[in-house]
C-alpha cells in the first residue's frame, strides 16, 4: 500500500500541467500521504449502472474521454516499463486456481464453447501485439475513477496506478491499458457485476452466466466501440479478458462476485472468438 501511495503521488506531481483541469485539486502531505478536493459529482460507474442517460449523452462523454487520453498519451518516455499482460495474469491466477482446487488445463463450458484457461491465454496472446510506445498513462482509467461535470462537459479523474507490473514507480506504461480499463467498464460490464446485477450458476464446470443490464446499454456500447475500437477491437478484447482473469484473487472477500468475474471472462472470450479482426 505504501508503494502504491508513493506511485500515486509521483503520478500527480509529474502530471502534464496542460491537463491540470482534468484532476481534482491535489495536496501532497508527505512522501506517504496526500489528499484531493472533494467533488460533488457522479462517477461514470454510477451514471452507467444507475443513470438513464441517452446514448447521445454517452457519445459526448466518450469523446471527452478519448480526447483526454490522446493528449495524455502524447507524453512519452524512452525508459522501459513492465506491462507484460500474460506474465501478470498467470502469476495472479496461481492463487485463484489453488484456492478453487482446479488447474489451468481444466475444461470449462460456456454456451457453445469448451476451453481451458491455458488455451484461452494462448489464444489471447496471439491477438496482442508488442507495445511500441511508453506513454504517460493513468493506469486505472475505469468508470469508477472518472467523474463527469455536466456544466463544463468535462471529466475529473483520480486514483491513478503510478506503478508498472513489476512494482516500479512510474507514470509511464502501455497506453492500451487505459483503453482496456474503459473497455472492461463499458463492454465488460464490470460495474454491473460489482452491483450484483447478474445471475450465475456453475455445475460440473458448465457456466451459466447472465448480466442483468438494461437493453439501452447496447446502444451505449455501440457508441463506445465506434469511438475507441475502429481498428483494434480484438486486441482490446484480449487485454480486457486478461484484466478480468488477473483481478480474481483481489476479489476473494466475496466468492460469488469472484466467480461472476471469472464467468465474465468466458462471456467476453466467446465474443472475442466471433470477431473477424
Amino acid at each position: 500500500m505504501q508503494l502504491k501511495i508513493q506511485g500515486e503521488i509521483n503520478w500527480f506531481t509529474n502530471f502534464p500541467s496542460l491537463l491540470d483541469l482534468k484532476l481534482p485539486r491535489f495536496i501532497a502531505l508527505d512522501i506517504n500521504s496526500y489528499k484531493t478536493e472533494y467533488l460533488y459529482l457522479n462517477t461514470l460507474s454510477e451514471l452507467f449502472v444507475f443513470g438513464k442517460l441517452s446514448s447521445f449523452v454517452w457519445k459526448k462523454i466518450f469523446n471527452t474521454l478519448n480526447n483526454f487520453l490522446v493528449q495524455l498519451h502524447f507524453y512519452r518516455s524512452d525508459k522501459e516499463s513492465k506491462f507484460d499482460f500474460l506474465t501478470k495474469t498467470i502469476y495472479r491466477l496461481q492463487d485463484f486456481i489453488c484456492d478453487k482446487d482446479f488447474d489451468m488445463k481444466t475444461i470449462w463450458k460456456f454456451k457453445d464453447i469448451e476451453i481451458s484457461l491455458d488455451q484461452m491465454l494462448k489464444d489471447l496472446n496471439l491477438a496482442i501485439k508488442p507495445n511500441l510506445a511508453n506513454s504517460f498513462i493513468h493506469g486505472d482509467f475505469c468508470f469508477s475513477n472518472i467523474m463527469y461535470d455536466f456544466k463544463s462537459e468535462d471529466i475529473k479523474t483520480f486514483d491513478p496506478r503510478g506503478i508498472d507490473f513489476d512494482g516500479n514507480i512510474t507514470p509511464f506504461g502501455d497506453a492500451r491499458y487505459d483503453y482496456a480499463k474503459l473497455f472492461h467498464s463499458c463492454i465488460g460490464l464490470y460495474d454491473f457485476i460489482i452491483a450484483e446485477y447478474y445471475e450465475l450458476d456453475i455445475i460440473d464446470n458448465r457456466i451459466n452466466f447472465y448480466i442483468k443490464a438494461p437493453s439501452s446499454i447496447s446502444s451505449i456500447q455501440d457508441e463506445f466501440l465506434n469511438i475507441f475500437c475502429k481498428s483494434n477491437k480484438k486486441e482490446l478484447y484480449a487485454i480486457t479478458i486478461h484484466l478480468f482473469l488477473s483481478m480474481l484473487p483481489l476479489h476473494s472477500d466475496n466468492k460469488n462476485r469472484q466467480m461472476a468475474l471469472f464467468a465474465n471472462a468466458f462471456r467476453l472470450y466467446r465474443d472475442f472468438l466471433n470477431l473477424r479482426s
